[in-house]
C-alpha cells in the first residue's frame, strides 16, 4: 500500500513516528504520552484521568481499564479492557515510564491544554483527534467490525464507529485490491 501522509484530514501515524518521538530531546512524560495516545487511541481527556493502577500486564499484554468516569460518560455497563501487545512499537518505553509511578499516580498529571502545547511543539500537525482517528482507522484496515471498534472506542453505538471506516480513503483502495470485476 502506498504511503499516505493524510487519511482524509488526519495525519497518518506510523511506527517510525514512535522511533522519532523516542529520539527527541523532550521530557519522559511527553514521549510516554505520545506513545500512549498512539497505542490506545483514547481521548486526551480520558488519558489524563488514567492512574497507574488502571494498567496491568497479563499474558504478554498491557491492559488498560479506563476509569469509571469514562464508563459513566458513555453509559457502558461493562468495563472496557483494552489489551495491547508488550511488543507494540514504543511499549517498552511506556512500560519503563510506568515503573516509576505509584498505583494512585496519574499517568500524566497535567492539563489538557498544557499537554497539547507540548505535543504541538513536537509536531504541529498533530491535532486533538489524530491519535484516536489513526488507531480506529487502523483497526478497520485490519478487518475489525464496527462492533469491535465501538467497544474499543467506548462509543454508544456503531454509527459513531462506522465514521472511521467511511472517512478513510485508504479503505476504498483496499477494497478495490481485494475484489475483482465479474
Amino acid at each position: 500500500m502506498p504511503e499516505y501522509k493524510y487519511a482524509n484530514k488526519y495525519k497518518v501515524l506510523k511506527k517510525n513516528d514512535v522511533e522519532t518521538w523516542l529520539s527527541l530531546d523532550e521530557p519522559r512524560w511527553v514521549k510516554a504520552l505520545l506513545i500512549f495516545l498512539y497505542l490506545y487511541g483514547v481521548r486526551i481527556g480520558e488519558a489524563l484521568m488514567i492512574k497507574r493502577e488502571d494498567l496491568y500486564e497479563l499474558d504478554e499484554y498491557l491492559y488498560l481499564m479506563p476509569p469509571e468516569t469514562a464508563l459513566l460518560k458513555n453509559q457502558d455497563p461493562y468495563p472496557r479492557r483494552l489489551p495491547l501487545s508488550i511488543k507494540a512499537p514504543g511499549m517498552s518505553y511506556l512500560r519503563k515510564y510506568l515503573e516509576d509511578l505509584e498505583p494512585q499516580d496519574l499517568l500524566f498529571p497535567y492539563s489538557d491544554s498544557y499537554c497539547w502545547k507540548r505535543i504541538h511543539r513536537v509536531d504541529p500537525e498533530l491535532s486533538a483527534h489524530v491519535f484516536r482517528h489513526n488507531r480506529l482507522t487502523e483497526f478497520f484496515l485490519q478487518d475489525a467490525t464496527e462492533v469491535e471498534v465501538q467497544v474499543w472506542a467506548g462509543h454508544s453505538d456503531t454509527r459513531q464507529a462506522s465514521n472511521y471506516r467511511h472517512r478513510s480513503g485508504i479503505l476504498s483502495e483496499k477494497l478495490g485490491k481485494k475484489t475483482k470485476v465479474l
